[in-house]
């Protein structure tokens, strides 16, 4: 009997088309220009974003240590910073994991404030902790301002609440956690726990009425075709 498979070609054959996404971004761009609906360079006040996470995050076990700009899930940070060069606005905040200045000795941090000194921009590096703003959880994350040397270089908001802490800080950047001064001694409201954001939802129990089964079933039903 033949053997048909495996055959040479028989994978290239079923391989998917290449995306044409970036043909699309071009038109969309060129389009955007012609109408006049995109901003040029010096138009613009304020980039706000945060480049993906997932080349540094502590969950990926195939992160690339020895140069984290070589793993295509890292270059949307080049593309932002990119971004910020092009437009030149008057204020960059950008939002990002701890893992930014944990990874591979803070790299990507320390890339995306030397882009933007580089870039002429005055830049602000902090740490500020979700919990200590009023929500029932730690979460800590890395906030980058940047700003024109013509404009005033926005500052952190101090905390508000107590915090039950979690985890910690990467060594090299304790310095950038925004909080008071050691010589001050604040009022802050008390820490907010699972409990106080949850304690007034309903009871719920093992059994569920009738009318709730079409809603359970469309919820469940993409999880079990997985």
């Amino acid at each position: 009997m033949e053997r048909i498979w495996p055959r040479r070609g028989y994978l290239g054959a079923h391989r998917k088309p290449e995306s044409d996404c970036p043909l699309k971004i071009k038109e969309f761009v060129q389009e955007g220009y012609r109408r006049n609906i995109l901003p040029q360079p010096g138009q613009v006040d304020v980039i706000c974003g945060g480049p993906p996470c997932q080349g540094i995050s502590g969950f990926n076990r195939f992160r690339n240590r020895d140069n984290p700009l070589e793993d295509e899930k890292n270059q949307q940070m080049v593309t932002y910073m990119d971004i910020v060069s092009y437009l030149q606005p008057k204020f960059v905040l950008m939002e990002n994991v701890v893992d930014i200045l944990k990874f591979a000795d803070g790299y990507l941090g320390r890339y995306a404030l030397s882009r933007l000194v580089s870039l002429n921009y005055q830049a602000r590096l902090g740490m500020m902790v979700a919990g200590c703003y009023g929500l029932p959880q730690f979460r800590m994350r890395v906030f980058l301002w940047g700003a024109l040397p013509t404009m005033v270089l926005p500052k952190y908001p101090l905390p508000t609440h107590d915090v039950v802490v979690r985890g910690g800080a990467p060594n090299a950047f304790s310095q950038s956690i925004v909080a008071y001064d050691e010589t001050q001694r604040p009022t802050l409201k008390k820490a907010l726990l699972l409990g106080d954001a949850i304690s007034d939802l309903p009871k719920a129990s093992a059994f569920f009425p009738c009318s709730f089964l079409p809603l359970l079933h469309l919820f469940l039903r993409p999880l079990l075709c997985r």
